[in-house]
């Protein structure tokens, strides 16, 4: 067998082409996975101060409840800030039992599993939004007309 020089050198560069490649999908699907956490944690920092809104709301809804006809409307707006509040509870209390802090905080490498579950997470976390936002839009609606 004869040792061909210019065919090896050509194999040694395009095994190291094809690593640092590797290495460079990697690191773009480890940005993919932390940029899917940052949003994730994004949108739940942005829902968490509308708890508390919620709760004044429906404290605002009970209150101007006068046994008209229009208390149906303010009844079913406070069911529904109500679930929507308990909806971001259990969302919390489940992306919590699946993540722990290193992993959302200081972007702890996460498993494969975990890593396919963040699209779930992503989607679920938009639905919550979409739930909280217009439970509080309807609910704001009642309290604006009553004024």
């Amino acid at each position: 067998m004869k040792f061909n020089l210019p065919l090896s050198l050509v194999a040694v560069c395009f095994l190291l082409i094809s690593c640092k490649n590797d290495g460079k999908k990697e690191e773009a699907e480890l940005a993919q996975e932390a940029t899917k956490m940052e949003m994730i944690v994004e949108v739940h920092d942005e829902l968490m101060p509308k708890m508390s809104e919620i709760s004044l709301m429906i404290t605002q809804l009970e209150g101007s409840m006068d046994g008209t006809e229009a208390d149906s409307l303010k009844t079913k707006a406070v069911e529904d800030l109500k679930d929507a509040n308990q909806a971001m509870m259990t969302w919390m209390m489940e992306f919590s039992d699946d993540y722990d802090s290193e992993e959302v905080m200081e972007g702890k490498e996460l498993t494969p599993e975990k890593e396919a579950l963040l699209d779930t997470y992503e989607a679920s976390v938009m639905e919550l939004k979409t739930t909280m936002e217009g439970a509080m839009d309807r609910g704001q609606a009642l309290l604006d007309a009553q004024e």
